[in-house]
């Protein structure tokens, strides 16, 4: 009787040491498959790197970056042709020509923001083999930016105010929206026009009398 207890130990005992060696050889990747939950994630999205060339403009022998958007050639800056070849206006003459002014009237403005352009002098005044962008044109844009978004740079360089009665000389938005004209008359509320803020993009009607950012669409 006490032979058959020992063998049992011994067996019991010998047993137990082959499933511990079994446990101890099973693959590694089969314990990390029984341990991590089946994650299932997002195919990552690559954008197509935005397609960038230089233009000058030989009126005035300035380079700017182009950018492709889709099928449209964007200036990726604003223009910053002054069409007189003087100061920038200031008074309130209905007479004058051209309307067109430095964000704030400071200097420093002019190299990231370019001019704001009163809309009837931005009509003609991108250089040949472009043009001021019609509505469509925009929307086009928009779709682009909203799909891809790249190389069609913002810097957020407000515009200029309808002069008021007692504020003649109001600027407003920089660092917070960018204003740019269109060729097209709208409705009731003047021409149309690009606002592009923390609120959104929208493509809407405008005072002809304001100043806004010129970008240049290739012909």
């Amino acid at each position: 009787m006490k032979a058959l207890v020992t063998l049992a130990s011994i067996l019991f005992i010998t047993l137990a040491g082959c499933k511990s060696a079994y446990q101890a050889r099973v693959p590694e990747d089969d314990v990390y498959r029984q341990s991590v939950p089946n994650i299932k994630t997002k195919p990552v999205v690559v954008q197509p790197k935005p397609e960038f060339s230089k233009f000058t403009d030989q009126r005035d022998r300035k380079e700017y970056s182009i950018v492709k958007a889709g099928t449209q050639f964007w200036f990726a800056e604003n223009l910053a042709f002054n069409p007189t070849n003087s100061q920038y206006y200031i008074n309130n003459n209905d007479m004058d020509k051209y309307k067109f002014w430095v964000y704030n009237y400071d200097d420093s403005n002019l190299k990231k923001c370019g001019y704001l352009y009163e809309w009837f002098s931005a009509q003609n005044i991108c250089p040949s083999g472009w043009h001021l962008p019609s509505k469509d044109e925009f929307k086009e844009l928009l779709f682009y930016l909203k799909n891809e978004g790249q190389g069609f740079s913002l810097n957020k360089c407000g515009c200029k105010d309808v002069i008021p009665i007692f504020s003649p000389f109001k600027f407003s938005g920089m660092g917070l929206e960018d204003c740019f004209w269109s060729s097209e008359r709208g409705g009731f509320f003047g021409p149309w026009s690009l606002i592009i803020n923390q609120n959104g993009r929208d493509v809407s009607g405008n005072n002809k009398s304001l100043g806004m950012s010129v970008r240049c669409i290739k012909d």
